[in-house]
């Protein structure tokens, strides 16, 4: 890889990673103020931005390893710097990744209905004006899908109880898995008969667990609505 393709994706690591940890910093609020606070966020900045080229780098093909990673590191990062409960930070982490990837993997497969180059091309070629267009392209969009769910989340706060908390990470962290691998699979990476049934495995149960748990979150609200409504029976009949 030359000089330009690494500053390249230097660059566009770094957008990727500042838009993430402002959607976070945004949505719980920061700590501290002034110069901790901002020095807390380039630190970060720096950390996730080394930590993501240095490991993709020596591992190309572990994206799930890759994401973890990530995903910690922003948890510590909410932890340590910003308001809120652990697991709003898991959930809101989670989220921000997840919407990473969906955002990939759309901007990448329409990109092969507009240009020249198949995604895979325009992925291993990081020189490419193609891969410029859309690494700026896919930077633009994830910053406005993140600050949609802002200005979302700030007309309608709500309150949730932990086990709900939960439900909702595991389905962000299960279509997140469902992504990665979609990923790898669309863009051709060359997989072995055992990775592919891994990949394929992992796809069916993330899809599996998401239709799980909005079965519970079903029957959840169905059960409450019914309380609900038999409160107000009751309240009517005094």
């Amino acid at each position: 890889m030359g000089l330009l393709s690494t500053v390249t994706e230097i660059i566009a690591t770094i957008c990727e990673n500042v838009i993430i940890l402002w959607f976070l910093t945004s949505f719980f609020g920061a700590k501290y103020t002034g110069i901790k606070k901002y020095s807390a966020f380039v630190a970060t900045v720096v950390i996730t931005t080394a930590f993501t080229s240095f490991l993709s780098n020596i591992l190309p093909d572990k994206f799930l390893l890759c994401t973890a990673g990530f995903i910690i590191l922003l948890i510590l990062y909410c932890r340590l710097f910003l308001h809120g409960t652990l697991l709003c930070h898991i959930l809101l982490s989670v989220i921000a990744e997840t919407s990473l990837m969906l955002v990939a993997i759309s901007i990448y497969t329409l990109s092969g209905n507009f240009m020249s180059q198949s995604p895979a091309e325009a992925v291993g070629d990081s020189s490419s004006s193609q891969r410029i267009v859309i690494l700026i392209i896919s930077k633009v969009v994830l910053f406005g899908l993140l600050g949609l769910i802002l200005r979302l989340t700030r007309k309608n706060k709500t309150e949730l109880h932990s086990n709900e908390w939960i439900a909702f990470s595991a389905v962000f962290a299960a279509t997140l898995l469902s992504g990665i691998c979609i990923y790898k699979i669309e863009l051709g990476i060359k997989l072995g008969s055992a990775n592919k049934i891994l990949f394929f495995t992992l796809t069916v149960a993330g899809l599996i667990i998401i239709n799980i748990i909005s079965f519970y979150m079903l029957v959840r609200i169905s059960r409450e609505h019914k309380e609900n409504i038999k409160k107000i029976h009751a309240t009517r009949s005094d």
